[in-house]
């Protein structure tokens, strides 16, 4: 409970801070909305001209549009705080977070909570509303089964930034290394069939990006189920243990550099 109490107070003093920088909230709304709307527009032209896109329809590439608004301002919203990890451990300042009596990974991810992102997330949920028009036989259960989807890809995708930056531990600057994930989070916006080759390999396996948008929007149209929820349990299991033994390995190295 103690944790709980820590991360709910963290969150709203970052409520407070933020609200003192509305222009710069609004300015992020904008952005948002302009990134969303790129998205639809962009499938819009596409589908001007064929019926599908490696076999998934209109309503479904709207779907993964939608999701993948929703995901990214998730993250942005609770977790970005990790990205600042290779900074504190280029200056030696981690002792300031490994003193606190709650976890370090998870004071990182949530000390820095930012409502800006989160007042840009009905956005993408219009999107998905917009993209059940075009979704005939969308159940109760499909939406059930698609939120715990979405929940599963949040976590897998924190985890994959989290074993990124642990990563800093090594090496001594990684901050263009360290975008490298969020860019690519760009590919998740499109159907994995049109993905080959190498490319395939590194977005579904290495960096499974485009599966954590692609599996939600599959089992809200009923194409996938609980084996697809399985199969993202078992990717989360694997960055999870990856992640652990990075973090450990990092702070003995840590420990050692600081003598």
């Amino acid at each position: 409970m103690s944790t709980v109490r820590a991360v709910a107070r963290l969150i709203s003093l970052r409520c407070k801070w933020e609200f003192f920088f509305r222009l710069d909230a609004l300015l992020g709304i904008l952005g948002g909305a302009i990134e969303v709307v790129a998205g639809v527009l962009l499938f819009r032209v596409i589908y001007a001209g064929v019926r599908s896109i490696a076999g998934w329809s209109w309503g479904e590439s709207l779907a993964l549009v939608g999701t993948l608004a929703v995901l990214l301002e998730l993250e942005r919203t609770l977790l970005r705080g990790l990205q600042r990890l290779p900074d504190l451990v280029e200056d030696g300042k981690l002792e300031q977070f490994l003193l606190r009596p709650v976890p370090t990974p998870l004071f990182l991810a949530f000390h820095r909570f930012n409502p800006q992102s989160l007042w840009r997330f009905p956005l993408g949920i219009g999107v998905l509303v917009y993209a059940a028009h075009f979704l005939p036989g969308v159940s109760w259960p499909h939406l059930l089964l698609f939120s715990l989807s979405l929940l599963l890809s949040l976590v897998i995708y924190g985890l994959m930034v989290f074993c990124l930056v642990s990563l800093s531990f090594w090496l001594v600057r990684m901050h263009n290394f360290f975008w490298l994930v969020y860019d690519l989070a760009e590919f998740a916006r499109y159907p994995a069939g049109v993905y080959r080759g190498a490319v395939r390999v590194l977005l579904t396996t290495v960096l499974p990006l485009v599966l954590l948008s692609n599996f939600p929007v599959m089992v809200l149209v009923g194409h996938g189920g609980i084996e697809l929820l399985g199969h993202q349990l078992g990717v989360l299991a694997g960055f999870l243990l990856l992640g652990r033994t990075l973090w450990r390995a990092g702070l003995r190295r840590y420990r050692g550099a600081g003598g």
